[in-house]
């Protein structure tokens, strides 16, 4: 699984946190990470699929960050969620987001 650690910089800050450092600590106590690419202004991370077959928690980019949330001690911000308000005016747009 290929996680972004620019995505994973909207919910925990990590922007100064050493990513060699934050790639052992995680290997250590969460899942193998088994490549690590750096890409324009991202550092891109894959982790080992077999890793996390018990973990659903961890399938989404939300659920890494709670766990480098929990690594690294620093908070964890909540996700926006839709209100309902937009959530009915959706259901009216075609499957092309249309109406």
């Amino acid at each position: 699984m290929k996680i972004s650690l620019d995505w994973i910089n909207d919910y925990v800050e990590i922007k100064d946190i050493d990513v060699d450092w934050l790639v052992s600590k995680f290997t250590i106590t969460t899942a193998e990470i088994e490549e690590v690419n750096y890409i324009e202004n991202d550092v891109i991370i894959e982790i080992d699929n077999k890793s996390l077959t018990n973990r659903p928690d961890l399938w989404c980019h939300y659920g890494i960050a709670r766990e480098i949330s929990a690594i690294t001690g620093r908070k964890l911000k909540s996700i926006d969620y839709i209100k309902e308000e937009q959530l009915r005016d959706s259901s009216k747009k075609d499957f092309r987001g249309r109406y």
